[in-house]
């Protein structure tokens, strides 16, 4: 006997060498309620006479024998066993017959408890019931379930050539039900039944091949059982339509979890560009514990469907590194058998957004830049922003008199249409600089930087008498009147000019006219 991985290398304690050849294929399942498959086979062929071969071996998956194992049979074994908990304590059993085709001369047919106690009533000699009683050759595989809805599990034989199906109840007392013999007495059939609902009645029905008049036959029975996995552990030739020979095997579907949560919730924006899903409660089908597995799948498309390759066994998944847009995961549950579910669990969208904003640009200002002016405000008009993920939230703006200020990362105000500055004092540049932020909080790296605003709100100083003619304070006759100045000192926009007044009074404060430059002499 031996047992290879999938990657061509022997199971660790395989081969088992026996004192007789192995002419059935084994039978798998967990007899000694460890969670692990144990392995179960019969020896033996006549061409061989060695009477020591006439076993029934169970070895756990690591080759070590199981307590209670080998029992011996009174022949050889050529039909692959059944397991199913026929006794009903909770427990795997061991279903066999007997016999082989060079000799049909067997009739007994075995039932142990997975720790090799015999089942009471077995073992037994199944007889056929059409037309008359005789002997019933056990050398096919027996088929195991509740065909007639008693609760109780029933043995299914059909014995080499023989007229009908013989119905064997789980304490090894013959079913006296006639209903599964064909009526042609002369005829035989020559396989295994199997057990299934094949017309989707939701009932059970008796399916088996042989001869009838010289040619093949395919006989069907219906029965009142219902077509429930409870009551089919063991329904054909080597468990199931695939052979496998496993009692865990099954095809009923995976059912897929429920999410129960999101490192972000979903139809709202982020600016994560990683997500982590967390899910709970898929289940798998079949008469035996498993574990599922999933295939995910992170797409911008509502409708993918996960491929068939297990990406992981836990129960989470991430994405990292998404790239702005709407998002959606999508899973899928697998069982042991490469079984998916049906249908896909799907959750999003999940709004990625980590590109920053544009920057905003003025379209109008007043005073206008790099023009000196006395306004103690400054106004910028603005183009709004651009985002195109999850909208612009405001800036950050900051009037100073630097050029290249980067304001930080506080938002002060929302995404509005103009900025202002003021009331200003005192003369220099002014700049405004403006950086974008987004609804999710991305910044843009640089900033918008509008100016210089020249402002001056200072006066000059006045200007310096440096002489007069004639001289101040001395009558004169002279029709006009001079006085030399030294200009006054600006520190913003520089001097312009000067309103001049002449008139008798000591104390008069011209108005805001210019009417003298700086280079000449206010004369009269």
């Amino acid at each position: 006997m031996w047992a290879i991985n999938g990657d061509s290398t022997l199971v660790p304690g395989w081969p088992k060498y026996l004192p007789q050849l192995v002419d059935l294929s084994p039978a798998l399942g967990d007899l000694d309620g460890d969670g692990q498959l144990d392995i179960v086979v019969g020896t033996g062929r006549k061409q061989i006479p060695n009477n020591d071969g006439r076993f029934v071996y169970a070895w756990r998956g690591n080759g070590n024998p199981l307590p209670g194992w080998p029992q011996p049979v009174i022949t050889w074994t050529q039909s692959s066993p059944a397991l199913a908990d026929l006794d009903g304590n909770g427990g795997l059993d061991v279903i066999v017959g007997c016999g082989h085709m060079d000799d049909a001369s067997c009739y007994s047919l075995y039932a142990w408890r997975g720790n090799g106690a015999t089942i009471g009533g077995f073992p037994t000699t199944p007889s056929t019931t059409h037309p008359t009683s005789q002997p019933l050759s056990t050398m096919l595989s027996p088929v195991v379930a509740d065909v007639d809805s008693n609760g109780q599990l029933d043995i299914l034989m059909a014995g080499h050539n023989s007229p009908g199906i013989t119905v064997i109840r789980a304490d090894g007392q013959l079913q006296p039900n006639l209903t599964r013999n064909q009526h042609m007495p002369q005829n035989g059939l020559y396989a295994p039944p199997m057990v299934a609902d094949v017309d989707n009645d939701g009932l059970l029905e008796t399916i088996t091949v042989g001869e009838a008049n010289g040619s093949a036959a395919l006989y069907i029975w219906d029965e009142p059982g219902p077509a429930t996995a409870s009551a089919t552990p063991w329904p054909m030739h080597r468990h199931d339509n695939r052979r496998t020979g496993n009692y865990c095997f099954t095809e009923a579907l995976p059912t897929n979890p429920t999410i129960f949560g999101t490192s972000v919730p979903t139809d709202t924006w982020t600016g994560q560009s990683s997500i982590t899903i967390w899910w709970a409660g898929a289940s798998v089908g079949g008469p035996c514990p498993g574990t599922p597995s999933y295939s995910v799948a992170w797409s911008q498309s509502q409708t993918t469907i996960p491929d068939t390759v297990v990406d992981t066994a836990g129960n989470s998944a991430s994405a990292t590194n998404l790239s702005d847009g709407l998002w959606w995961f999508h899973l899928r549950t697998r069982d042991a058998w490469s079984n998916w579910s049906a249908d896909v669990i799907r959750i999003g969208p999940f709004r990625v957004d980590h590109t920053p904003p544009t920057l905003p640009f003025a379209t109008a200002t007043t005073p206008a830049v790099n023009t000196w002016s006395s306004s103690d405000r400054i106004t910028v008009s603005l183009s709004a922003a651009l985002d195109a993920g999850s909208g612009l939230s405001g800036y950050a703006v900051v009037w100073d008199q630097s050029p290249t200020t980067l304001p930080g990362a506080s938002q002060n105000t929302g995404g509005v249409s103009s900025i202002s500055a003021g009331p200003l004092s005192g003369a220099g540049s002014w700049y405004a600089h403006v950086r974008s932020v987004d609804q999710v909080g991305n910044w843009s790296p640089d900033a918008a930087h509008f100016g210089p605003f020249r402002i001056d709100r200072v006066a000059p100083n006045l200007p310096t008498v440096l002489g007069a003619a004639p001289p101040i304070n001395v009558w004169t006759a002279a029709a006009g009147l001079q006085v030399d100045l030294a200009a006054g000192a600006d520190v913003g926009s520089g001097l312009r000019g000067y309103s001049v007044v002449w008139d008798t009074a000591p104390a008069t404060v011209p108005d805001d006219t210019l009417e003298v430059g700086v280079n000449p002499q206010p004369d009269c």
